[in-house]
């Protein structure tokens, strides 16, 4: 019995090894460049990891070239994979090239495999491959030579795969022409089993770092092939923290200094809703730390710090810190006003707040010192007081400021810090108020609901809603009026996030859309500072059945929409024949529609999952069309009458994801797509940035991944 035992954990011994070597091995090639999002510049001696996030310790990195570049092989323990189910001749990369390329295919099959490169002129110049090739997914590398080892002029070249009766083309371009060396042809397959199973996808993190960007970081990339494109966008570190300005007091009675960014002193968009921006200061000497938020101008502070004159100051952002050194005699400045410099619709009742960065001799201001005056020079009366360490001024008009007005707000430079210097300069700026009208404050005793408050509001009238959800699907009936949240008031972008319009409990399902523009409304009915969510369209006969606009709907009407959150609105196709714009839908003549300065993200829809129009529209300045998901238009979808004409500038269409045109679709219309960042986008058909199928179109310096 013992023996019979012995000879089962011998077995078992001698198994063991077997099967820990047929667990294999995967090697998956991730690829792509970095570049500066700002100038488009590739950055060369940049480190990029990729790290698997099942199993950290299976990890590579490589150093970009010169032009930017990179290739990681990073090997893997393949748990699940299948075999390639098509012949398919992938783009070489890079393309154009020189004087190397990477020609990608797959074989579903074993199959008898030949791969040529022809001229223009039909002329066979290199055969590649020729040999028969089990399934999978396989790589051969090109050094622009010919066949007998001598470099081909510049120019563009074909290449040809043949799989017993498959047969592919593609189009390269050879930049400047080989070198004429010749070192063979080098064929790798990735492994015999091809492209990983989509049951078993791998994710991994990709890190990319260097002394000239701020770190990046992109976790929960799905790997799907076994050869990937990456694209980095960085941000270089002369962009993130302007030294200029950023001011640094001298220590105050308490031993405190202030740290003020002044607007511009933090230059790095933002990525994500809710991703905050927080300075820290270090003292070096004394290695205490404090922060502060950046705002929406890219200003931040004061922040208090004790120090002592000679000390020095890390100001740190995102992994990146300039350092200033405590002196005396630092004037102090205006960090910024509320209203701003060129601020317009401002409400009539609202204080004026002027920041500084350090704390104010207020014995040293006088009535002549803060003065706000209407367009005919004319001073208007109030209270000054002091706030925040007297680092605030408040201005508060003894009466309502004139509707639709205009008014400046100066600060003379005869203020003085406590050491009794003074202003380094003085401050000036200008601001428009509101139209005439009442402001009618929601939830209150007489206006429990925002359309109880739009159904009794006149022209120019300003609906006024504090922080809170209010399950409504409201319809601005006509009216030129303003909805907006306590944003208006004071820019806190806070109120934007807390100020929340839910569209999921309608009362007739048919009419699901959170916002309704449906009554010839024209740009003076505007909406702003709210998340607009929930919504699931409406449904109406528009040549065919359609359900349209989740978030907003706009028929024959106009609008502005502008610093809004528009997100988790979906717009299916069940009992219709189409369903348009998760986010936002317009069609119909009428006044045009202004999206300016939105986030639009997470919304769904079979055409335009962000954004879809059939007429014309401005969409200016918004931070994020991301996220969005559709069947054509992931991020936004046009196709108005001829006649229409759109303006897209200045947005940042990010990670949509269509079957056709992940970011942008235009169809058979006019465009002006200028200045517009489109980056990350996926379409598994066509168009994963941009796809055009036009009459007229006009495209301008836009950026398209």
């Amino acid at each position: 019995m013992r023996a019979k035992n012995l000879i089962y954990i011998i077995l078992i011994l001698l198994t063991l090894p077997t099967f820990l070597l047929a667990q294999q091995m995967n090697t998956v090639s991730i690829y792509g460049t970095v570049t500066d999002r700002d100038s488009n510049q590739p950055l060369a001696d940049v480190r990029v990891e990729a790290i698997n996030e099942a199993d950290s310790s299976e990890r590579a990195a490589a150093i970009t070239g010169n032009d930017g570049r990179y290739s990681i092989n990073l090997t893997t323990t393949a748990q699940s994979i299948e075999l390639p189910n098509e012949f398919r001749l992938l783009q070489n990369y890079p393309n154009p090239f020189n004087p190397t390329t990477l020609v990608r295919f797959q074989i579903p099959q074993t199959a008898e495999v030949r791969l040529d490169i022809y001229n223009t002129l039909g002329q066979k110049i290199r055969t590649l491959l020729n040999q028969q090739l089990s399934p999978g997914s396989y790589t051969a590398e090109w050094d622009a030579t010919n066949d007998a080892g001598a470099g081909v002029a510049a120019g563009i070249y074909f290449y040809r795969l043949k799989a017993n009766r498959s047969v592919q083309t593609r189009k390269m371009v050879l930049l400047d022409g080989a070198a004429g060396r010749y070192s063979g042809t080098s064929v790798k397959p990735k492994t015999s089993a091809g492209i990983l199973s989509k049951s078993h996808d791998m994710q991994i993190t990709l890190r990319a770092t260097s002394p000239e960007m701020a770190p990046y970081e992109r976790k929960q990339v799905r790997v799907t092939s076994q050869s990937m494109q990456v694209d980095v966008d960085a941000d270089k570190s002369s962009t993130i923290l302007k030294r200029e300005y950023i001011v640094v007091s001298e220590p105050d009675d308490n031993g405190n200094v202030y740290v003020s960014g002044l607007a511009g002193a933090v230059t790095c968009p933002v990525t994500r809703v809710g991703d905050l921006k927080i300075v820290t200061v270090t003292n070096l000497r004394t290695w205490e730390e404090s922060s502060g938020q950046v705002d929406g101008a890219g200003g931040f502070g004061p922040i208090i710090m004790p120090a002592i004159i000679g000390d020095l100051l890390r100001v740190s952002f995102k992994g990146f810190s300039l350092t200033f050194e405590v002196i005396e005699g630092v004037p102090p400045s205006v960090v910024e006003s509320t209203p701003t410099d060129g601020d317009k619709d401002i409400i009539v009742d609202a204080v004026i707040i002027v920041q500084f960065s350090e704390p104010i001799e207020t014995s040293s201001v006088n009535q002549n010192s803060f003065t706000l005056t209407d367009s005919l020079g004319t001073p208007v009366p109030g209270e000054i007081t002091f706030d925040n360490d007297n680092t605030m001024a408040i201005l508060d008009p003894t009466d309502p400021l004139e509707y639709n007005s205009g008014y400046t707000i100066t600060v003379t430079s005869d203020v003085t810090d406590l050491q009794g210097i003074h202003l380094e300069s003085p401050y000036v700026a200008t601001f428009t108020t509101a139209y005439s009208g009442r402001v009618l404050n929601v939830p209150s005793s007489q206006y429990p609901t925002i359309q109880s408050a739009i159904d009794s509001a006149f022209t120019g009238d300003i609906v006024l809603v504090a922080n809170g959800t209010f399950y409504e699907n409201i319809n601005f009936k006509g009216k030129a009026i303003t909805v907006a949240s306590h944003f208006l008031i004071d820019e806190d972008t806070s109120h934007i996030a807390n100020t929340i319009i839910d569209g999921s409990q309608p009362a007739n399902p048919d009419s699901a859309s959170t916002v309704s523009f449906v009554s010839g409304e024209d740009t003076t009915s505007v909406l702003c500072g709210f998340t607009i969510t929930g919504g699931s369209g409406t449904k109406w006969l528009m040549g065919t059945l359609i359900r349209a606009g989740g978030g907003i709907l706009f028929r024959n009407s106009g609008a502005l929409i502008r610093n809004n959150i528009i997100k988790f609105n979906s717009v299916d196709s069940a009992q219709v024949q189409r369903a348009n714009g998760g986010g936002i839908f317009g069609c119909g003549t009428g006044s045009k529609i202004n999206i300016e300065n939105n986030t639009i993200r997470n919304n769904f829809a079979v055409y335009g999952g962000g954004l879809c129009f059939f007429k014309s529209v401005n969409i200016i300045n918004n931070k994020i069309i991301a996220n969005n998901a559709s069947g054509e238009g992931g991020g936004i979808w046009i196709g108005s009458p001829v006649s229409s004409y759109h303006l897209i500038l200045n947005n940042f269409i990010k990670d949509n994801i269509a079957s056709n045109g992940g970011g942008v679709v235009f169809w058979n219309k006019a465009c002006n797509l200028k200045n517009n960042l489109i980056a990350g986008n996926l379409a598994s058909d066509a168009g994963g940035g941009v796809l055009t199928i036009y009459d007229m179109f006009e495209e301008r310096e836009s950026l398209k991944y």
